[in-house]
């Protein structure tokens, strides 16, 4: 499934984004001045089927002009019914502002 906001393309994040994810990951978390953690809080993000897939989640990868631009992911909770946790979402400082968030 494949959908777009405005300019932005958001797929279903494949194998093949794993390097480019976490390297924008590394890379917005620096921005802030925190560390990334490929082996504590971050582990999951290399580790995506055995976390957020196994829980019945979905990862995400927003692309514009087939640069990926940012991440996104859910699990569901049982917070009541069709609730989800946003998990993992960045992006990059060019594509903040644009309304992904919603």
């Amino acid at each position: 499934m494949r959908s777009g906001y405005r300019d932005f393309g958001i797929r279903p994040r494949s194998s093949s984004d794993l390097t480019t994810a976490a390297l924008l990951i590394r890379s917005v978390l620096a921005e802030y001045g925190l560390p990334w953690e490929p082996t504590g809080a971050d582990r999951h993000l290399l580790l995506v089927e055995d976390f957020d897939l196994a829980t019945g989640g979905k990862c995400f990868a927003i692309k514009r002009h087939r640069q990926v631009f940012g991440t996104a992911a859910y699990y569901p909770i049982n917070r009541g019914k069709n609730r989800v946790e946003i998990r993992k979402m960045y992006l990059l400082a060019d594509a903040r502002g644009e309304g992904l968030g919603r």
